[in-house]
């Protein structure tokens, strides 16, 4: 078998489909693609027959350990979707898949070290597909808090960093240097277009209260100057007198002021009381009184 492997392994090509997948993620606006990686395995019945045995258990290794660790793999996928991701704990998650998947390979006796290496890169970028969606769960979720002020800058720069490493299966390559870079890049963004949104809430805010006060002290100016020359602003009232009672109403406007003014009128004559017999009221003085009640709108 020695120098046959090469060969070996186009053979084994066609009695396996191999898919790939390209998957790219949203960031700062850009899409980033991902070389297409060897997803999964899964053999084809009636291809050419293996010409060695080495290359029966390399089939029938390679088909065992993705079978094994397929369904963890969906299960993981299937909270990242849902908006569940592994946090903090994705990374352990990605180990336990990796040894299910080897220890599965490693039950077929016969598979060679290169097949091995072959299996091990396979689960490897289908593992590195469930980082890249965790990653960008991540980031929709801390770009979330950003937007409502709840975080910094430089706490969401930290928890993304942080997650992110936990998030890696050990002794792995996978990086998320490029989405911290882009990450950051828009969380900047987004800080410039708040400040430039307060700092022109900011100028109007002061401009307002300039011409405000500019408003008042005109007016100020032109009240003393009527005071001055004794001009009186013109005044329009209206009276009217409850019939049968003591109540009066009176309403009145004058400039920008409006008085609304409520008078208990004294009784006419002791004799002639509209309030009863006691008259308005008894024993304080001889002459009744009355009060006014002055609202000013």
């Amino acid at each position: 078998l020695k120098g046959s492997f090469a060969a070996t392994m186009r053979r084994l090509s066609m009695s396996f489909c191999v898919f790939a997948m390209t998957t790219t993620t949203t960031l700062g606006g850009r899409a980033r693609p991902l070389s297409p990686r060897m997803m999964s395995v899964v053999p084809i019945r009636g291809g050419s027959e293996m010409a060695t045995a080495q290359e029966a258990a390399a089939s029938a290794a390679f088909a065992r350990g993705m079978d094994a660790a397929e369904p963890l793999i969906v299960e993981v996928e299937a909270a990242v979707a849902t908006g569940q991701p592994y946090e903090g704990v994705l990374g352990a998650k990605c180990d336990e898949i990796f040894a299910v998947g080897l220890g599965a390979f490693a039950d077929v006796p016969g598979a060679s070290a290169e097949a091995r290496s072959l299996f091990e890169e396979a689960l490897d970028a289908r593992l590195e597909c469930l980082f890249v969606k965790h990653v960008s769960a991540l980031r929709a979720k801390l770009l979330a808090g950003f937007r409502a002020g709840e975080v910094s800058i430089d706490e969401v720069d930290r928890d993304f960093k942080n997650q992110c490493e936990s998030a890696k299966r050990t002794a792995s390559s996978w990086s998320h240097d490029a989405d911290r870079a882009s990450l950051k890049a828009v969380l900047l963004e987004l800080k410039a277009r708040s400040d430039r949104v307060t700092s022109v809430n900011s100028k109007a805010s002061a401009q307002q209260q300039s011409y405000m006060q500019l408003f008042q002290t005109y007016q100020a100016q032109i009240q003393q100057l009527q005071a001055a020359v004794g001009a009186a602003p013109p005044e329009a009232s209206l009276a009217y007198r409850i019939p049968d009672t003591d109540l009066a109403i009176r309403a009145s406007k004058q400039a920008d002021k409006t008085t609304l003014t409520l008078t208990c009128v004294p009784d006419d004559g002791p004799g002639t009381a509209l309030l009863g017999t006691q008259g308005f009221v008894k024993g304080i003085t001889p002459v009744n009184f009355g009060f006014t009640l002055n609202l000013h709108v």
